[in-house]
């Protein structure tokens, strides 16, 4: 307001003093520059130019001269009612120069000088549109005026710290400036953060369940935003998806919002017996009619049958644990396998829960009393098969022998060779199929049925014969091919070369061959048997202690010892004594001696099962059959009579290692032979099944092996009176 009456007064001045000349400039001058110069008159002055002149108007030119005029604005001087005059200097533009009206600069002249912010003459305002008061100071925050971009000015009543004041920076009370103000229940400024746990929200509202920050004593908050109905969401108390929610989250069946999150485990219960099938298991959230919360019956169908049962013997699982009957001894009508008397394994069967006596299987085709009735394989064996020729129609074939080469039978007989009597050799395997042809395997003349053949472990067949081309009926032995029947080298027997040889035998050892021969000594001496041993190859490792006054020698092979029983008739031929030999053909021990009751013993045959021998022989007086036990203490038992009119050989009987198969072959007095008995024979003597026969014309000679799984049984037969034949018959269980 001073400077508004300053600038009034100066105006009003220079009016006075200037007349009514040019409003810029007073009466009596005109504008020269930023200055006033006078018009006409007199005066002092200054110039450039030469010389000096005194008159009215004005002159040109350069030099200095004086004169004298009027007073006026602009002359430099101030004058009476100027406040300034600073000549030429005078300006309305330059900040804080004198004005060309000779006053001093004010705020309002429209120029920014000293000690003003700003001047915008006659724009000045004290408004909100004015940019400039009208004490020239720029409009600003604080001096009570709202300007543009501003939202209020209390001018000194600005404040930072009441509640819905204006601010400092001349805005309203907002959230965010750190004052509480009406509306706002927490303000902390700078600090109020939407992210930051606990702290007051940029909304001025403090820190809570909902706002998408997991805040104190919270154990969630989703920004997503939390839920009470969607599985797994933080709910909308902040706490976390959980068990008792009454949402199913993940790893929850249910959620009926009592705790129990699991479904319930439901069980039929078709008697309602208050227990479940375990088998007709229900899952659900809810109760099901008809199902029970426990299992474990294991029959729905019956009431009393239950876990809460109690056990009885009805061989029913009344309490439905451990099995039927678990607390008596055995389980109502079961059965075991127990061992009988015999060695077999029977049948128990559980009667009033506890188990009765042993009953023994019935009997099978096996070469065991499974039946424990003294009997082995009681009309359960027989032939296999039909019989197989073996010899091929060269003559008469007579005297087989035969033995077991792990794969097929060996079967060597005698017969005619280009006219001359020679040992011819075969096989045939267990299907019946002849696989190597009769091949001669003797050079030299022969005496029929006096060969045998025998098979040492991991070599060739061995035949041996008598070389009827000496003069004294010397015994050979030699080995030929299995595949091809090639004859090999002759072995060198020990049997002694100066007597005449009958009635060879030869068995297999652990490590090669022994062999029994009977001699003929002397009319006084008469006979001896003596015995040779080879190894598998053929060499001759000497022989045993001859057997004096003995005949009909046959021996029989140990299955479980490297040892050797040889039987011969001694003495005065009632006798039949027995000598063990080990593989070097060393006499181990003289067994007892079998007495014939019945008269002289005339053809005699001996086998080896396990732990037990048999000895049979033929009653030359009766024919009758006789069959003598040798215990496990090998000890002679008496003899029992097994058959009559019938007649033993040489290997006619075999062991399988349990019992023994008997073939013998029939005889008539004064006929023709008849057919063949085969007869099973326990180690005490017994028959263990009805007799059998095999049909055939004029059955002589029989002689039987063990083949692992039956027996092979070699026979010579005539049909119709031509030329016998030699066949092979097993026998087992088909």
């Amino acid at each position: 307001m001073i400077s508004v009456a300053f600038r009034l007064l100066s105006l009003f001045f220079l009016v006075l003093v200037g007349g009514c000349g040019d409003p810029d400039c007073p009466e009596g001058s005109r504008p020269k520059g930023d200055g006033c110069e006078p018009i006409g008159g007199e005066g002092e002055g200054e110039g450039e130019g030469e010389g000096e002149g005194e008159g009215e108007g004005e002159g040109e030119g350069e030099g200095e001269g004086e004169g004298e005029g009027e007073d006026f604005c602009g002359d430099g001087n101030v004058d009476d009612g100027e406040a300034c005059d600073d000549g030429a200097g005078n300006s309305d533009t330059e900040p804080n120069a004198c004005r060309r009206g000779c006053v001093l600069p004010f705020c309002g002249d429209g120029v920014v000088d000293q000690g003003e912010s700003c001047d915008d003459g006659d724009d000045n305002g004290d408004d909100g549109e004015a940019t400039c008061r009208t004490n020239c100071a720029l409009a600003s925050c604080g001096d009570g005026n709202v300007d543009v971009g501003e939202e209020c000015d209390a001018g000194e009543g600005n404040d930072d710290e009441t509640p819905n004041g204006c601010r400092t920076t001349c805005v309203n009370a907002f959230c965010g400036d750190g004052v509480v103000d009406t509306g706002e229940v927490c303000d902390g400024g700078a600090r109020n953060s939407d992210d930051q746990a606990n702290a007051c929200r940029t909304s001025c509202q403090p820190a809570s369940c909902g706002d998408g920050v997991t805040d104190n004593q919270e154990e969630c908050d989703d920004p997503e935003g939390n839920s009470d109905v969607l599985a797994d969401a933080c709910r909308t108390t902040c706490e976390a998806a959980s068990c008792g929610d009454g949402v199913v989250d993940t790893g929850e069946d249910c959620d009926p919002g009592n705790g129990d999150c699991g479904f319930l485990v439901l069980y039929t219960d078709a008697d309602g017996d208050t227990w479940g099938d375990d088998l007709t298991v229900t899952q659900s959230c809810d109760p099901i009619v008809g199902t029970v919360e426990r299992g474990g019956d294991c029959d729905d169908g019956a009431g009393t049958v239950n876990p809460g049962a109690t056990e009885v013997c009805n061989a029913i699982d009344d309490n439905c644990a451990n099995g039927p009957d678990d607390t008596f001894t055995c389980v109502e009508g079961s059965t075991r396998p127990c061992d009988t008397a015999c060695g077999t394994v029977g049948t128990q069967t559980c009667t009033g829960c506890d188990w009765a006596a042993c009953v023994p299987p019935a009997e099978a085709c096996n070469y065991i009393d499974d039946d424990c009735d003294g009997l082995v394989d009681e009309e359960l064996e027989g032939p296999i098969g039909d019989p197989v020729q073996v010899s091929n129609n060269l003559t008469s074939s007579l005297g087989p022998s035969v033995a077991w080469a792990g794969d097929r039978y060996v079967v060597v007989f005698w017969d005619e060779d280009g006219g001359e009597d020679k040992v011819f050799a075969a096989t045939v395997d267990t299907a019946g199929q002849v696989l190597l042809d009769p091949t001669p395997v003797s050079d030299v003349i022969t005496t029929a049925a006096d060969a045998d053949v025998a098979v040492a472990p991991g070599s060739d067949p061995t035949v041996i014969y008598i070389d009827a081309s000496t003069t004294n009926s010397e015994p050979d032995a030699r080995s030929f091919d299995l595949e091809t029947g090639a004859m090999g080298a002759v072995f060198e027997t020990n049997f002694g070369a100066s007597w005449d040889a009958y009635n060879l035998d030869l068995e297999a050892t652990d490590v090669g061959l022994l062999g029994v021969c009977e001699k003929y000594i002397s009319a006084q001496t008469r006979y001896n048997v003596a015995v040779d041993t080879y190894t598998a190859s053929g060499d001759n490792v000497g022989g045993g202690n001859d057997q004096q006054a003995a005949r009909s020698p046959d021996a029989a092979g140990d299955p479980e010892a490297d040892e050797v029983i040889v039987a011969f008739r001694d003495t005065d031929e009632t006798e039949v004594g027995l000598t063990r030999r080990n593989e070097n053909g060393s006499e181990t021990l003289a067994l007892d001696k079998a007495t014939n009751t019945g008269g002289r013993v005339s053809d005699l045959a001996v086998a080896h099962g396990t732990g037990s021998a048999l000895l049979v022989f033929t009653s030359s007086d009766t024919r009758n059959v006789s069959v003598v036990p040798v215990d496990p203490a090998l000890v002679v038992q008496p003899a029992v009579q097994v058959s009559g009119v019938h007649r033993v050989t040489r290997d006619s009987v075999a062991s399988s290692g349990v019992d023994y198969l008997l073939v013998l072959g029939g005889f008539q007095f004064g006929g023709d032979p008849t057919d063949a008995v085969v007869l099973r024979v326990s180690p005490t003597g017994a028959i263990t099944g009805a007799e059998l026969g095999i049909a055939a014309d004029r059955f002589t000679t029989p002689r039987v092996v063990w083949a692992g799984d039956r027996y092979g049984i070699v026979y010579s037969s005539s049909a119709g009176g031509g030329d016998t034949e030699i066949y092979l018959q097993q026998w087992g269980c088909e």
